[in-house]
């Protein structure tokens, strides 16, 4: 008896998150074949739920079928229950084109969704006694083939010609993980990361100095349809002086796209000027801790300077008449001067 309970408790909590079970396709107005696809998180077991079929005329149920014990795969992130990874499963039902109503529920009498479709359905009968069902707002011509649908967009239910049961409605094409952009020496290096991809196409670089004006700088090819995560990186060789914003285009195979949140590095300029005047070589720099060599034209170090920063005076009054190269070295960048002195 103890085991019983124990498992009757397993069940009800692997199920707990059956609230975002609902109706999302139907196709009703076929002689055969009529099916209702139900959207679910992932992982939740189908054992112990029902879908009734309700007579608008009247509000009884007309058949109830015991949905078999399942397991809703991943298929995506459902972007109409706020990106959970769900997936979908697929029942037959002998449904007609009049005033109908579906309703899923668990075997606790929890109703998890009921909706009508060709009109107004109050239930009289069982779990939906008395609820008035949500219309979906939009019907299957009788002229629709047998291909057709009705099914739930994250814009609302949408009639087509060309069914979806079997996979999701409104998946989230590519959820991105990371994504970041660094300095790295004269070049920026933009990375992301995607934890799944759907029918995605490639990714448009994008780049702005004002975070607002865009223009794409480079491409990346997706992967098409993946469920492991991925990881892209791309590097801007000419970043712009100062502040460089990026963001990603996402574009799908039919050419529909989204964009990814927008990251900024700032290019800092650590440019260095130099000049000499009486045995003396002014530089001028913003940055704050640079080295400096002067080799001659054999190439043998003349003197070094090490941890200078901002403007500096350098004393070459020792140095024979001649022409001289001057190396300013800023972390891993080196910037090299001609002078004659």
């Amino acid at each position: 008896m103890k085991q019983s309970i124990v498992f009757f408790l397993f069940i009800l909590l692997s199920n707990f998150a059956y609230s975002q079970c609902y109706i999302s396709e139907i196709h009703y107005n076929g002689s055969t074949g009529n099916k209702v696809e139900i959207t679910c998180t992932e992982g939740v077991n189908l054992g112990g739920f029902f879908l009734g079929h309700i007579n608008g005329a009247d509000g009884t149920i007309i058949s109830t079928a015991n949905l078999p014990g399942v397991t809703i795969p991943f298929q995506g992130y459902d972007e109409n229950t706020a990106l959970t990874p769900s997936g979908t499963y697929v029942a037959t039902l002998p449904l007609q084109d009049d005033a109908e109503g579906l309703a899923l529920y668990s075997s606790f009498g929890a109703i998890l969704d009921f909706v009508s479709y060709e009109g107004e359905v109050i239930g009289s009968e069982g779990v939906v006694t008395g609820m008035t069902a949500t219309e979906i707002g939009v019907s299957e011509p009788s002229s629709a083939p047998a291909s057709a649908s009705v099914r739930k967009e994250l814009s609302g239910w949408i009639y087509s010609t060309s069914n979806n049961f079997g996979v999701l409605n409104s998946p989230l094409p590519v959820k991105f993980s990371q994504f970041n952009a660094i300095a790295k020496g004269k070049n920026n290096q933009i990375a992301f990361t995607t934890e799944s991809e759907i029918n995605n196409d490639y990714f448009d670089i994008e780049r702005s100095n004002d975070g607002m004006t865009f223009l794409p700088i480079g491409k990346l090819k997706g992967a098409g349809g993946s469920e492991s995560r991925r990881q892209y990186t791309f590097m801007d060789e000419k970043p712009l002086s100062g502040v460089n914003y990026y963001r990603v285009k996402q574009v799908d195979l039919n050419g529909e796209y989204e964009f990814s949140e927008i990251v900024s590095v700032n290019n800092v300029s650590k440019s260095v000027t130099i000049s000499t005047y009486n045995n003396i070589i002014k530089i001028k720099s913003d940055a704050d801790n640079y080295d400096v060599a002067i080799y001659n034209v054999a190439g043998q170090l003349m003197s070094r300077h090490s941890n200078q920063a901002y403007s500096q005076n350098i004393d070459i009054e020792n140095l024979q008449s001649g022409i001289y190269f001057v190396h300013v070295k800023n972390g891993s960048e080196i910037e090299k001067f001609k002078i004659l002195k």
